[in-house]
């Protein structure tokens, strides 16, 4: 039977101090499973971080996959600004405000951007009745 061999997905990184201290504990001959319960984290984990500074002699984690992000903070802040400013703007197509805001993007990214960054759906305001005066 065939597998599919698959890059499994990352957790969070250990951080740089909890890394290093991982390698003093297991020179001091800790084993993996009281050093994973000590600083919380997987003993198997504990085993990677030593075994990778036993490699290469160094506690950093490895190089993360994939393409850097092409919008920035300072760019998602203006991309928001921009809508936020006034009803014409939050109305605007995609393409309209990637060239008002000069961006070499797609409209695709400028939506992903929009929904997954900035958390702003787009929505059709709910109409509500007139209040009477009784």
């Amino acid at each position: 039977m065939l597998r599919c061999l698959q890059a499994m997905p990352r957790g969070e990184d250990v951080p740089d101090n909890i890394r290093n201290q991982i390698v003093g504990m297991r020179r001091m001959g800790g084993k993996f499973t009281s050093i994973g319960a000590l600083l919380d984290v997987k003993p198997n984990t504990a085993l990677n971080i030593f075994q990778r500074w036993e490699e290469t002699g160094e506690c950093t984690s490895a190089p993360h996959s994939g393409a850097p992000k092409k919008l920035s903070e300072r760019d998602l802040w203006h991309i928001k600004s921009h809508i936020r400013q006034d009803r014409e703007t939050r109305r605007q197509p995609l393409q309209e405000i990637i060239d008002d805001l000069t961006l070499n993007i797609s409209t695709f990214t400028l939506k992903r951007a929009i929904v997954n960054d900035l958390g702003m759906g787009k929505r059709i305001q709910r109409k509500t009745p007139w209040l009477s005066s009784v």
